[in-house]
């Protein structure tokens, strides 16, 4: 049996699943709508290349993000960019008062990741006071709080 890439082989479908980053791509071929099994690969296949094609063009394959990000990589003290259990990307503030700990995420998913990363920012700001940018350059957009 010949193995793809990227698809997957149910009981009465082929599934095309890429991810790559925070990119996720699905689609479902019934053998049923597309007329038989080979029909459904060719549908599948053709499905696959296409948006393998278009990730490629736009950088994507081959880019690995690790659960969790240096906080120096992002450019903001205390404000990084990680990695949820269920595979989707945070930006996370946190901070240190009085020998504890604390941190909050927000969601890229809910947000976007220009919002999700001002609101790290204030609240990172709310809690400690400053902001201090280490590399302006890996920034997705500049804080709207105070830096230095």
């Amino acid at each position: 049996m010949t193995r793809y890439k990227h698809l997957i082989r149910t009981k009465s479908a082929v599934q095309v699943r890429i991810v790559y980053s925070y990119i996720d791509i699905s689609q479902l071929f019934t053998f049923k709508k597309h007329g038989g099994v080979r029909k459904a690969y060719k549908a599948a296949l053709a499905f696959r290349d296409i948006h393998l094609k278009r990730l490629q063009l736009l950088g994507f394959v081959n880019q690995r993000v690790p659960n969790r990000i240096s906080k120096k990589s992002h450019g903001i003290i205390g404000v990084y960019l990680s990695r949820a259990t269920n595979g989707s990307l945070l930006w996370t503030a946190s901070y240190r008062k009085n020998a504890k700990g604390s941190r909050k995420s927000f969601s890229v998913n809910r947000y976007g990741n220009r919002t999700a990363f001002q609101l790290a920012c204030q609240f990172r700001f709310l809690r400690i006071g400053t902001l201090i940018i280490v590399d302006r350059s890996s920034l997705p957009c500049m804080p709207k709080v105070p830096y230095r």
